[in-house]
């Protein structure tokens, strides 16, 4: 039975690794909201939790996408709040990921925690476009996914695994930037536009990807935001991590500011 157990979650991770390869080879083409009023919400196939079902969804529409948050994952995870006995519980949907979000609750299994991230990250952005609207104003008509957005996007992106790498960035004003806070960490050594919705910024000993997955009116003051998710590898070793933003721009000014973070446990 054990072996059996181990057998189902190696398939799983399998499985999974195979669905965030067919979200990285999508398409470009964009799903937006019927209405003709305003700057219209709108998805992108960077989007791709319906590919990482038990069963493979569209998500075209918004119907699709209220679908997409009942729909059951490929596999299930166990979780648990570890503070609380008897806490432990399973999880094999965006529905009851948010249950477990607001228990605190995190994989039991550490090498699971990233796949189990990704997915509620997923989640999020399908709750966000569900429960999004049209923008009435924008200041991101001329903006453009490209190797400029290091330099326009928040310091709060950098993948700042350590106390004091945190509080030397947030301490310094001066480091405003995804960019120069990038460089704090590691030297650059190339940026790569994938796509209209993707760039890799590669550094010396690992590489960030960063994607465009929506834009629309997701805080409900008027604004287009952008939801923004990234993914932090190093070249020889096992780290990973993805984070999730929700980035906003209110006047003329180039630089974007930090909305909020998504949180996943």
């Amino acid at each position: 039975m054990k072996q059996s157990k181990q057998k189902q979650s190696t398939l799983f991770v399998i499985w999974l690794i195979a669905g965030l390869l067919t979200v990285a080879t999508v398409g470009t083409h964009a799903n937006t909201t019927e209405s003709a009023e305003g700057h219209k919400l709108t998805w992108y196939p960077t989007f791709g939790l319906g590919n990482l079902l038990n069963q493979e969804l569209p998500s075209n529409t918004r119907v699709n996408i209220a679908q997409l948050l009942k729909a059951k994952w490929y596999g299930t995870f166990d979780v648990s709040a570890f503070k609380k006995s008897g806490s432990e519980r399973q999880v094999k949907n965006c529905e009851e990921f948010f249950i477990a979000l607001d228990k605190d609750m995190k994989t039991v299994k550490g090498y699971e925690l990233y796949y189990y991230t990704y997915l509620g990250l997923q989640c999020h952005t399908a709750r966000a476009i569900l429960e999004g609207k049209d923008a009435k104003r924008s200041y991101l008509t001329d903006f453009k996914f490209d190797e400029s957005v290091i330099d326009v996007f928040p310091p709060d992106l950098a993948d700042l695994v350590s106390e004091e790498m945190i509080k030397k960035v947030r301490n310094n004003k001066d480091i405003n930037t995804l960019s120069k806070a990038l460089r704090q960490i590691s030297q650059l050594a190339s940026i790569q536009v994938e796509n209209e919705h993707e760039v890799v910024v590669r550094a010396i000993g690992g590489q960030k990807i960063i994607k465009l997955l929506a834009k629309g009116d997701f805080n409900n003051d008027g604004f287009e935001d952008i939801i923004v998710q990234t993914k932090n590898s190093i070249v020889q070793g096992t780290y990973k991590s993805t984070s999730l933003f929700l980035l906003t721009r209110k006047n003329t000014n180039p630089m974007f500011e930090l909305v909020k973070e998504y949180e996943t446990h």
